[in-house]
């Protein structure tokens, strides 16, 4: 599952002008609390008076710009574009051609737009943006650019992966060439860099350009500023996503220490923090944790935000899939269709996030046993994103590996294998042989082969799978464990057992370092116990994982909220366990060893 991050953001501020009207202060303080609602109602009172005023001339221009990017913050986009295209009226009226404020105008607009999801006026506003400075004499280092910055953030969301980064590069390199070089600028440019790497899954590349946004931010900041706590979050993201889970959890600390040192408890920049500490509790299995967290982004955005806003409906999805690892599929299952709602009127009908949306609907069906819903979800995920998303592009990959997985636990073992093959083929060509993301396709198809009887083939795979993980991830990272759990067993069956019980025990000593009921640790436990009885060996040892595995179950049940599909499937573990216990008793009872 893929949860969307908010890591870079549009830079589109317009240069003082001394002549123009001022913002005010009541504008200017409720912007540096980080309240867009309040600003822009503020501003719209300074605006009235400038209006009134008889201005000359552009006077009332920054107000407009101020404005539109305010009532964006606010999450109320539909608001800003009448302002944003007042402003560009204004500035196309009144200043002359090439005057940076046509510029600033032109991305403002833009914005506004691309937030309503009206991508295709969008993408040719930020060109119009780009190509009057690409012109413009002398060169305006700054405003050439933000203007690339924007541009290759649009393309980013859009899905034109390719496009965006070679416009980022280009933005890092015409800030380097600069006497002097704006150290602040640079920073921010090699964060939207590093920020598109990591959409790539180029998560070491990403570190390098996000650790060095940091270096420059600390040179220019002081030390509690947020702007070094937000280089120190995004740093974190990319951790997570690289599966450095502990550095991640080091660098979240820190960077919410200064968030709330120095912002409101709701300010954006805190909620990201927040959002990306719940992921990282989530993905160490710490979903009850992790779930408070979620509710708390829920209520800030539903309390800052239209109730059907984009940004509300991300904060939905993200609390649906940690309920899913709760165990609360119904509620979660509620909010995704929400969210799908939400994206489609919403955004424009090409958007890739209603595929995203659709696939984790997919994946909610699925976790019920829903599989041939599920599947139609899939299908529909994987042909919008066909249709929408640049040749390559991960997300497609994704689409197949999900579809696989589903045609998979319904039989269908044939057409899952061709589909996870589609996925492979697709990750190779974008992330290389030897990305995490590959490695856990190799795996899918290793086991589908298992399913299919032909463990000699899986074998490799398994293995291939295991040491990219081994290479890639921290010691004892869930992957690792899992993938020696299921080369173990393919082993097993083509008569290794020797060979099957080391690979067992390595990941049980893996799992024996996540909490007494977690799901991965029980069915370690139960594993490995199962093949010592199975071949008769160390009775005593197999009885004892057996016990630990029960309560284990019992753990795990416990959490569960009523007798939901996961509380069931972690009952049928535990009705063999049980017979298996039994089983070592008596054989150990009868002096077998």
């Amino acid at each position: 599952m893929l949860v969307a991050l908010a890591l870079s953001t549009l830079m589109v501020q317009s240069p003082p002008v001394s002549q123009r009207w001022p913002y005010g202060e009541t504008a200017t303080a409720a912007y540096q609390r980080g309240d867009s609602r309040a600003a822009s109602e503020a501003l719209k009172v300074e605006l009235a008076r400038c209006e009134a005023s008889a201005p000359k001339a552009d006077a009332c221009l920054d107000l407009l710009n101020a404005l539109t990017n305010m009532l964006i913050n606010a999450g109320d986009a539909a608001a800003a574009v009448p302002y944003g295209r007042q402003a560009l009226a204004l500035a196309q009226s009144v200043l002359p051609t090439g005057h940076p404020d046509r510029s600033v105008a032109l991305g403002n607009l833009a914005l506004a737009l691309s937030e309503q999801g009206a991508w295709q006026e969008a993408e040719a506003l930020f060109r119009q943006a780009l190509d009057a400075e690409r012109t413009a004499r002398p060169v305006r280092t700054d405003a050439l650019a933000r203007s690339i910055n924007n541009m290759a953030a649009a393309l980013s969301e859009r899905g034109r992966l390719d496009e965006a980064l070679a416009l980022y590069q280009e933005a890092v390199q015409l800030i380097e060439q600069g006497e002097p070089v704006d150290r602040d600028q640079l920073a921010a440019a090699l964060g939207n860099l590093g920020v598109m790497l990591n959409k790539l899954g180029r998560y070491p590349d990403a570190d390098t350009m996000l650790r060095r946004a940091l270096v420059l931010t600390r040179a220019t900041k002081p030390p509690t500023h947020p702007a070094i706590a937000y280089a120190l979050y995004r740093i974190a993201a990319n951790a997570i996503d690289g599966g450095q889970l502990d550095t991640a959890d080091t660098l979240l600390r820190e960077a919410r220490i200064l968030f709330e040192a120095t912002l409101s408890p709701d300010h954006p920049q805190v909620i990201r923090v927040l959002m990306s500490s719940a992921r990282l509790l989530q993905d160490r299995g710490n979903e009850q944790e992790a779930e408070p967290l979620y509710r708390r982004i829920l209520a800030v955005r539903i309390a800052q935000l239209p109730a059907d806003h984009v940004d509300v409906a991300v904060a939905e999805n993200n609390l649906a899939l940690c309920l899913i690892a709760l165990g609360r599929e119904d509620e979660a299952e509620m909010l995704l269709r929400k969210v799908l709602d939400t994206y489609q009127r919403r955004l424009a009908s090409d958007d890739p996030r209603i595929a995203q949306a659709m696939s984790n609907l997919g994946y909610v069906l699925s976790s019920q046993s829903r599989y041939a819903a599920a599947a139609s979800f899939y299908r529909a995920a994987l042909t919008m994103r066909l249709q929408v998303l640049p040749a390559g592009h991960p997300d497609i990959a994704i689409s197949f590996s999900n579809l696989a997985h589903t045609l998979n636990v319904m039989g269908d073992l044939r057409e899952a294998e061709t589909m996870y093959r589609q996925a492979l083929f697709y990750l190779e060509q974008r992330l290389g042989p030897d990305h995490q993301t590959v490695a856990l396709v190799v795996n899918n198809i290793a086991h589908n082969l298992a399913a299919q009887k032909r463990d000699k083939e899986a074998i490799p795979l398994y293995r291939r799978a295991l040491a990219i993980f081994e290479r890639t991830y921290p010691q004892g990272h869930r992957s690792i464990a899992s993938t020696l759990n299921n080369l173990a067993f393919a082993h097993d069956r083509v008569g290794d057992t020797v060979g099957a019980e080391a690979l067992f025990r390595r990941a049980v000593a893996i799992r024996r370092t996540y909490p007494p009921g977690d799901e991965d640790r029980v069915d370690g436990e139960w594993a490995l116990a199962s093949h010592l009885l199975k071949h008769g060996v160390a009775l005593a040892e197999a009885r004892t994982l057996l016990n630990l595995a029960i309560d284990g179950v019992g753990r795990r049940v416990a959490g569960f909220r009523g007798y939901s599909e996961p509380a069931q499937r972690a009952l049928r573990i535990a009705r063999p366990a049980y017979r298996r216990q039994v089983e070592a008793s008596w054989r150990l009872a009868a002096g077998v060893r």
